[in-house]
């Protein structure tokens, strides 16, 4: 099974709050099967924000409306989803300088070259 990495980022979300036990936030989860390979599509917040334009107070984590409140939460759910992807059969992909195409067929060749597929 293949799984993109939506469920990770609510854990790490739930990581960066201390108000929430992360063992609690795991639970909801838990159900799910394991995935064979989880496909992180890997992008700085920075990055991120540049292409969005706006966001959410979700996605500072409610900790304010401005760019650098954003980034900075950004930075630190990024910080525990790469700490998830190394304790898991995670596929990193550096989609920072890729547009959706490129992110497509790079993570098209990718999955090809670990399922051992001929494209």
């Amino acid at each position: 099974m293949v799984l993109d990495n939506a469920h990770h980022k609510i854990l790490a979300r739930y990581a960066v709050n201390p108000e929430i036990p992360t063992r609690l936030a795991a639970q909801v989860f838990a159900h799910l099967t394991e995935p064979d390979l989880v496909l992180f599509l890997n992008i700085g917040a920075r990055e991120a924000l540049a292409r969005k334009g706006s966001f959410t107070s979700l996605e500072t984590g409610h900790s304010g409306g401005g760019d650098e409140d954003f980034i900075r939460y950004q930075d630190t759910v990024l910080g525990q989803m790469r700490e998830q992807a190394a304790h898991g059969a995670w596929l990193s992909l550096n989609a920072a300088d890729m547009d959706r195409d490129q992110v497509y067929k790079a993570a098209s060749a990718a999955l090809a070259d670990r399922l051992h597929l001929t494209l």
